[in-house]
């Protein structure tokens, strides 16, 4: 027999202020501690963000999460969270947004509504931050309703603001989806092996790394094509 988990019965805490952000003085091994601060606001106020669970026993949740990898996270939210790093380190918010678009396009209604309400959340706290770089003209597009503000797009965003590299960026966003969708869980563990945020953080990173040598390949193969006439 299967035990359930046991449910929590206390009311997330409110956060009642904006959050302030660490300076140019922040020491690179407190960067995960600050982003795991930042994102206390929309634990607080989430009941969950893309991924969503049901599940009150063990197996159950992990083959959720193992449909939410699969279904969602590789194919949608990995490229996105990358992209938007890289185009944010550019300082390209133009990129920025456009890939905010794209993911608003591709996720289902419920996810999608559930993912712009906690980036409004995290767009919020960090209101206060400075140096936001790329991450500062979006948010602007987002005050003057040009943009969807995905809480992937925006942490993408602070992460460059961090100097958090990809790897550490993926695994953190997981670890978050994970926290929202089972704070009301007492004891729901987080997964293991092939499942954990680190190991699904890493092969984001190699798709990602794969899919852009297959696009450099297209690309030689198209020069080559119009080199030849061919």
């Amino acid at each position: 027999m299967i035990t359930p988990f046991p449910i929590s019965k206390k009311p997330p805490v409110p956060i009642t202020g904006p959050l302030v952000l660490h300076d140019e003085k922040t020491t690179e091994e407190n960067q995960l501690e600050w982003a795991h601060w930042l994102f206390q606001g929309v634990r607080a106020r989430c009941a969950s963000v893309v991924f969503h669970s049901p599940a009150t026993e063990r197996l159950t949740l992990l083959s959720d999460w193992q449909d939410y990898v699969s279904e969602t996270f590789f194919p949608l939210l990995a490229p996105t969270l990358i992209k938007g790093w890289k185009l944010a380190q550019n300082g390209d918010e133009s990129g920025l947004l456009e890939g905010d678009s794209d993911l608003n396009n591709k996720l289902n209604e419920e996810p999608r509504g559930r993912s712009l309400a906690a980036g409004a959340i995290l767009l919020h706290d960090t209101r206060g931050a400075k140096y936001q770089g790329a991450l500062g003209k979006f948010r602007q597009q987002f005050v003057e309703g040009k943009a969807s503000g995905h809480m992937a797009s925006i942490w993408a965003g602070l992460a460059v603001m961090f100097q958090i590299p990809p790897a550490h960026m993926l695994s953190e966003y997981l670890r978050q989806e994970w926290l929202v969708a089972t704070r009301d869980l007492v004891s729901a563990e987080e997964p293991h092996g092939a499942l954990s945020f680190t190991g699904l953080a890493q092969g984001a990173v190699h798709q990602c790394r794969l899919l852009a040598f297959d696009e450099s390949l297209r690309l030689v193969e198209r020069e080559q094509r119009l080199t030849s006439g061919t």
